[in-house]
């Protein structure tokens, strides 16, 4: 790939079911897959590089089928290249001879095209087409037939110039995929007139939701948590589909992203000369209407909005507690080869967490220092209690995290954000302030323990979820 796909998944939300890859070669882009957590299906045409992509991809799961795809089934001369099978095409060369002479077709076999639809693989897991199959890209896309439709992002190789001889160029793939409602959006191009191109579905207006201008609508510029690729925001304003019987007009300001893209420009957000657009943009809405919006941020919004308006927010106070949450943790996890009764890992963003450090025992995992993923997510995992006190913010991604690690989390906070309005369901998870920490944890009996834990992994399903919140949200407007 010749396009940074990590930058694509993070400026296009690509949050990916599953990926089929086309023309796959010996799945070197697997570990990559593998890392946003998608569901693979390989398809490689030459029999000797299928056998090595097989082994090579077992580890993920992957599906791997040994196919050649096209518009039609026929015997076909494939021409097996030079350069590891790299080059390889039904299609003769082109202009290919030209740019790249060191590449020959060294021998060719006889093989049996196929329509890509045809393909028997588990057709629902994937919405990530990715094509690399050396001038034959039109022919799989129309070998797709109506499943075209199920997916939402295409990579794809292609060329400016006919290395293949009858190869379609890059202009003619805009028109075939324009009119299947997708527009190409990012392209590099190599001197020798071939490159990779990245489509996504063109973004279609939501009738119960207001058109922002797009400077209120940043991607925001840092990821965190580190393993999580979109926030929650994005998540609803790419998902949430009205139905046209909602009291609440929804208003998709990407408050979390804009604001602190302010606060890199000035310490004070209501300080900022630069805030005063969205603030006068805010001031001309409509005020006879009913809005509501979502924000992450721990200040909330940091505007005036002088309109009936339902904030749902995670890191601040609102007229609607939701859940702090982001995407699951979906890498690896190394087992530190012992159990804590309790852990914290993180830094001293409040004098709360600070305290903790006297906590600190044989059986107490404290430390401030900088954990990689894997062994985070082992201690944390091998932990009867994670530790979750308020930092910057009211609350902590920690709770979300221990819950799916199996975890009890202990939420600790002097402005505690009970999400859901459901005060029994973080009773377990606030302690009194009249008793140490400590003694409260060890006063909760292993019956008991195992009970939270049970408890705590049907609440996360039902409560920290993204696709959850969304249709918590959906109840509520």
């Amino acid at each position: 790939m010749i396009l940074n796909f990590n930058n694509l998944v993070r400026r296009y939300g690509i949050d990916a079911k599953g990926v089929l890859h086309l023309g796959a070669s010996e799945g070197q882009e697997a570990p990559t897959y593998h890392r946003h957590g998608y569901h693979m299906a390989f398809v490689e045409a030459i029999p000797e590089v299928f056998q090595t992509l097989k082994e090579k991809t077992r580890r993920y799961g992957a599906i791997c089928v040994n196919a050649c795809v096209s518009d039609e089934e026929k015997d076909i001369v494939f021409h097996v290249a030079s350069n590891g099978g790299q080059s390889s095409s039904f299609l003769e060369f082109g202009s290919h001879s030209l740019e790249h002479p060191e590449v020959v077709f060294e021998r060719d076999i006889k093989l049996r095209s196929f329509r890509t639809e045809s393909l028997d693989i588990p057709w629902g897991m994937y919405d990530l087409l990715v094509m690399d199959l050396q001038g034959a890209e039109l022919h799989a896309l129309k070998g797709l037939g109506d499943k075209i439709g199920q997916f939402k992002w295409i990579y794809t190789e292609v060329n400016e110039k006919e290395l293949y001889k009858g190869c379609a160029l890059v202009g003619q793939l805009d028109k075939f995929l324009r009119s299947h409602g997708f527009e190409r959006k990012a392209t590099n191009m190599t001197p020798h007139g071939w490159g990779d191109a990245f489509y996504a579905k063109a973004s279609v207006p939501k009738p119960s939701a207001l058109q922002v201008p797009k400077q209120f609508q940043p991607r925001i510029p840092i990821k965190y948590p580190p393993y999580s690729n979109e926030e929650f925001e994005w998540y609803f304003f790419r998902n949430f589909q009205p139905t046209g019987n909602e009291e609440y007009t929804y208003l998709p300001v990407m408050w979390t992203a804009y604001q602190i893209r302010m606060q890199r420009r000035s310490r004070s957000l209501r300080s900022n000369p630069h805030r005063r657009a969205l603030q006068d943009w805010l001031n001309k809405l409509d005020r006879s209407k009913r809005y509501f919006t979502i924000v992450q941020h721990d200040d909330g919004i940091a505007f005036d909005l002088p309109f009936d308006c339902k904030v749902f927010a995670m890191g601040s106070a609102a007229d609607y507690q939701l859940p702090l949450i982001c995407e699951p943790y979906k890498g690896k996890i190394k087992d530190p080869k012992r159990k804590y009764l309790a852990s914290f890992m993180g830094s001293k963003t409040h004098p709360m967490r600070a305290e903790l450090e006297s906590l600190r025992s044989d059986d107490v995992y404290i430390s401030f220092d900088h954990h990689d993923l894997p062994t985070y997510f082992g201690i944390m995992q091998a932990s009867t209690f994670t530790l979750a006190p308020r930092g910057y913010g009211a609350t902590s991604f920690r709770i979300q995290e221990a819950l799916r690690m199996g975890s009890v989390p202990v939420y600790l906070s002097d402005k505690h954000l009970i999400p859901h309005s459901d005060q029994e369901c973080y009773l377990y998870m606030i302690l009194s302030k009249e008793r140490s920490v400590m003694d409260q944890i060890n006063s909760i009996d292993s019956d008991a323990v195992i009970e939270l834990k049970n408890w705590g992994q049907k609440f996360c399903q039902d409560q920290f979820t993204y696709e959850r919140n969304l249709e918590i949200i959906k109840q509520n407007i």
